[in-house]
């Protein structure tokens, strides 16, 4: 029990870490070389320090494991990765930490995941973005939809138009049709293609179509005959 009320007082202190660092972003203050975590770019590797590639294989290989670890190990190893990204210069890693922690179904998974989206790296946004694809589940589609919708990068929005369908959730059904108000071409394929996943449908290129659909169908469910006879009058 003692161990276990060390644990949680470590996640809330994290917590409370990631949030002045989110703090700090949003008010603009660091310089060029400033991200979301708050530090910036190390000078030169130390003799007997890990290389990148080596903590790149570490944390592939803690992935692996992620299932089969009991839910005192998770948190532990989440607070532990929580701790790290907000350390961490160099993208590379911090993406590949996320791609990491999204694996563990922790609460402190979900506050990094939620943290990194708005990472100031458009590249780790965008593995962000697939990295809650992966993990599924109705919180990753409130996330990816508030991305959808307010990120200012394309090929961000673009990831997380992909995340969404491969949610394979219902519930991102409405927020990937209206999405499709984008002109773009490349979005809009990107969206109907995620349409297509999470809904079962298949309407092609008619954007019109696809909007009826989700008005009609917020929750996915299958057009009846009658329904898909009235589509044509």
């Amino acid at each position: 029990m003692h161990g276990f009320s060390r644990l949680v007082f470590l996640a809330l202190g994290v917590c409370l870490l990631l949030a002045s660092w989110m703090g700090c972003a949003n008010s603009g203050q660091g310089h060029g070389s400033f991200h979301l975590w708050g530090f910036a770019s190390s000078e030169k590797p130390v003799p007997g320090v890990k290389t990148p590639e080596q903590r790149i294989a570490e944390l592939r290989a803690i992935a692996k494991q992620g299932p089969g670890k009991n839910p005192d190990e998770q948190q532990r190893i989440s607070a532990e990765l929580a701790r790290q990204i907000q350390q961490e210069p160099d993208p590379a890693l911090r993406k590949q930490i996320l791609k990491t922690i999204s694996i563990y179904p922790t609460p402190m998974a979900s506050a990094v995941l939620t943290a990194g989206l708005s990472d100031n790296d458009f590249d780790v946004r965008v593995v962000c973005c697939a990295a809650w694809g992966s993990r599924g589940g109705p919180e990753a589609v409130q996330q990816l939809t508030r991305i959808l919708s307010s990120d200012t990068n394309t090929d961000v929005r673009l990831a997380a138009a992909k995340a969404l369908g491969q949610t394979h959730s219902t519930g991102a059904i409405v927020p990937l049709a209206d999405a499709l108000v984008d002109g773009d071409p490349a979005m809009q394929h990107r969206l109907i293609e995620s349409l297509k996943m999470v809904s079962g449908q298949d309407f092609k290129g008619d954007v019109n179509a696809w909007r009826e659909f989700a008005k009609a169908n917020p929750n996915g469910r299958p057009l009846t005959v009658a329904e898909r006879i009235k589509r044509f009058f």
